[in-house]
C-alpha cells in the first residue's frame, strides 16, 4: 500500500512562513536617536508628576504677571488721563496770560521789567 501524505506532510500542503524572533531589547542595535528617544521617554515617564507641576506653576506665575502687569496698565491709564487734563488746564492758563497785554514801561527803581537783557549781563 502506498503512503498517503497529508496536508502537513513533506510534499505537499501549506509551509507556515517564520516569523523573526524578537531580540533582546537590550542586545538590539539602537541609533543614537534611538538611544536619545528611550531615555527621553523613560525621563518623561519617571518625572511626569513633577513637570506637570513645574508647568502648573509656570501657569499660575504668569497668570499672577499677567494680572499685574494689566493692574499696573490700567493705574498708568487713569495717571495718564489725568495728567492730560492737567496739562489742557496749564495751556489754557498759558493762553489766557498771553491775552492779556504786557504792561509797558514799568520801572523798579530804574529797572526796565519788560527788558531782562540787564538781568542776563549782570
Amino acid at each position: 500500500m502506498a503512503a498517503v501524505q497529508g496536508r502537513d506532510g513533506l510534499q505537499g500542503g501549506s509551509v507556515r512562513p517564520q516569523l523573526p524572533q524578537e531580540q533582546d531589547p537590550e542586545r538590539t542595535p539602537r541609533s543614537p536617536i534611538q538611544e536619545q528617544n528611550l531615555e527621553l521617554e523613560t525621563y518623561l515617564s519617571e518625572n511626569f508628576s513633577t513637570l506637570q507641576q513645574i508647568l502648573s506653576d509656570t501657569t499660575d506665575r504668569d497668570e499672577a504677571f499677567y494680572k499685574s502687569c494689566e493692574s499696573t496698565l490700567t493705574n498708568l491709564t487713569e495717571r495718564v488721563e489725568k495728567l492730560i487734563v492737567k496739562v489742557e488746564s496749564f495751556y489754557k492758563l498759558i493762553e489766557s496770560a498771553q491775552a492779556f497785554p504786557a504792561p509797558e514801561g514799568l520801572d523798579a527803581d530804574g529797572v526796565d521789567l519788560g527788558d531782562m537783557t540787564d538781568l542776563v549781563n549782570f
